[in-house]
C-alpha cells in the first residue's frame, strides 16, 4: 500500500518537502497528505504574521524566525523549495487536506499553498476553522473534535473511497 503523510507546523514543512522528493525523484505518489497549520514559507514575509500575532496564542514572528535561523544556519536561501515548499513543484501531488485556524500567523502559508496546489491540478481541500488558532486540532476541545471528524471524512473518501464518485 501507498503511504499516507501527515504533519503539523514544521512537520508539515518536512512532509511537503518529502512528498516533493518522492513524486519528483522517485515517481512515488503518496496516497494522500494531511496538514495541520503547515509552515510552508520560511521567508516569513506574509502579512498574517503581524495581522494575527495578537490572536495566535501559540506562535509569534520572533519565535518562528528564531526556529528558522537555527534550522537553516544560513546554509540555504529562505525561498529555496528545499526548506520553503510553497515555492516547489506540486505536479502529480496526491489529494491534500490543509487544516488551518483563521486566527493564526501561518494562515497565509496554508492559503497560498492551497492556491499553488490548485494551479498544479492537485485535488486539495482548504479547511479554515473560523475560531481556530495554530494547531488547534491538538487541544482537548470540541473545536478539535470537529476538525478530526472532517479529517476522518477526508481519509475515508481518499483512502477508502467512501462517498467518492467512482
Amino acid at each position: 500500500g501507498r503511504i499516507l503523510l501527515a504533519g503539523d507546523s514544521a512537520g508539515g514543512n518536512l512532509v511537503l518537502c518529502l512528498a516533493e522528493r518522492l513524486v519528483g525523484e522517485r515517481g512515488e505518489i503518496p496516497a494522500a497528505i494531511m496538514l495541520f497549520s503547515p509552515w510552508t514559507d520560511m521567508t516569513i514575509t506574509a502579512d498574517t504574521y503581524d495581522r494575527y500575532e495578537e490572536k495566535d496564542p501559540i506562535l509569534t514572528r520572533q519565535y518562528v524566525t528564531t526556529v528558522r535561523d537555527a534550522y537553516l544556519k544560513g546554509q540555504v536561501r529562505t525561498a529555496d523549495p528545499k526548506c520553503s515548499p510553497l515555492f516547489g513543484d506540486f505536479t502529480d501531488f496526491p489529494p491534500t487536506l490543509i487544516q488551518v485556524g483563521r486566527n493564526e500567523i501561518l494562515l497565509h502559508d496554508s492559503t497560498a499553498l492551497y492556491e499553488r496546489m490548485l494551479e498544479a491540478g492537485v485535488p486539495a481541500v482548504l479547511d479554515i476553522e473560523e475560531d481556530g488558532w495554530h494547531v488547534y486540532q491538538q487541544m482537548p476541545l470540541p473545536i478539535a473534535t470537529r476538525a478530526m471528524k472532517r479529517l476522518a471524512a477526508f481519509v475515508s473518501k481518499e483512502i477508502y473511497c467512501e462517498g467518492r464518485d467512482e
